[in-house]
């Protein structure tokens, strides 16, 4: 997965909405900030200002590609785990999680790990080579 720009602005847009006063659920709403942004993206691109990216540092970029990645992983616990935490931030919700890590459903994580299962069975199962040349599936 490609961790970018626009991977911030889409886990951020909700609370962008909210904070506008608009109703991140309404499809206008949304529509009007992608095409907002878009036509920023466009003007950026048009001033050329990309060249400005060569001054954030790699340390800068890791951590905000680290950040992205927390995000979403905090993201999909509430439907992989099956427990809904309290808490006003993810940090907050994070520990909240690992508290009452006895409190989760049993069939959650039994279906997010047949989820992945079914998503990505070449992982799991890697092909080896048998006796006559060809890829077999162990």
């Amino acid at each position: 997965m490609v961790t970018t720009l626009t991977s911030a602005i889409a886990l951020t847009s909700q609370s962008v909405l909210s904070d506008a006063g608009l109703d991140p659920k309404n499809a206008g709403d949304v529509a009007l900030l992608t095409v907002m942004v878009g036509v920023v993206m466009l003007l950026m691109g048009a001033l050329r200002l990309g060249a400005v990216m060569t001054f954030v540092s790699n340390a800068v970029m890791t951590g905000f590609s680290t950040g992205i990645a927390l995000q979403i992983i905090t993201g999909v616990l509430k439907d992989a785990t099956g427990y809904g935490p309290q808490g006003h931030n993810k940090i907050h919700q994070l520990g909240d999680r690992l508290w009452h890590v006895g409190d989760r459903q049993p069939p959650a994580p039994a279906r997010a790990s047949g989820a992945v299962v079914r998503r990505d069975p070449h992982r799991i199962c890697r092909p080896w080579r048998g006796s006559h040349g060809r890829a077999e599936w162990a």
